[in-house]
């Protein structure tokens, strides 16, 4: 490999772009591994790299190439103190309003114990991932509980794509936000999180 030489694998997604699109995903990851502003001249690449990956269609082709490689390893619900599979039952059942006629997803535990990604919805394999942080002694069963109750309603919220001029991808709309406020113990939870999170091991 020659000196100054980046090489970069790209999803074959991008089988899917127009060339300028390919371009565009070239200057980004330069820019970043650089740290180096695209130039004015570049920016119309840039902005069709950029409207390329915002599109709904583009994200149900990667969920697709994902959901035929299976390479995901087997979600594990149960930890040293909590047992989210039955987490999930009880929480879709305590609030039917939203969740009745929704297939439940598959539930398990993070392989890290990260605090900046707290949960996610991956919607390509139909599964919810919480972080292996929460599952300790010290956290209250209500947190564990919102945390499922958050990230399930994503199957219930569809992401909204390309919002406004820089084309963004909303996940958290306000009646995804509205329906959130609406679990039970929601304050004592997010105060809970945002007081304690900190301390955790």
């Amino acid at each position: 490999m020659q000196e100054n030489t980046v090489v970069a694998r790209v999803s074959d997604g991008f089988k899917a772009a127009s060339q300028d699109a390919i371009t565009g995903l070239a200057l980004y990851l330069v820019s970043r591994a650089f740290r180096k502003r695209v130039g004015e001249g570049e920016r119309v690449f840039l902005s069709a790299y950029k409207e390329f990956v915002s599109k709904k269609a583009t994200s149900g082709l990667s969920d697709s190439l994902r959901r035929l490689r299976g390479r995901a390893a087997k979600a594990v619900a149960e930890g040293n103190h909590f047992d989210l599979k039955p987490e999930l039952f009880s929480v879709a059942a305590e609030y039917p309003e939203f969740f009745e006629g929704i297939e439940l997803p598959e539930i398990g535990w993070s392989r890290e114990k990260s605090r900046r990604r707290l949960g996610y919805h991956d919607s390509a394999l139909n599964r919810l991932v919480i972080s292996r942080v929460f599952d300790s002694p010290s956290v209250p069963d209500y947190v564990v509980r919102y945390l499922v109750f958050h990230e399930l309603l994503h199957c219930k919220h569809e992401v909204l794509y390309q919002r406004g001029e820089s084309l963004r991808r909303t996940v958290h709309p306000k009646r995804f936000k509205d329906d959130e406020r609406k679990f039970k113990q929601f304050r004592e939870a997010t105060e809970w999180i945002d007081k304690k999170l900190r301390w955790l091991r």
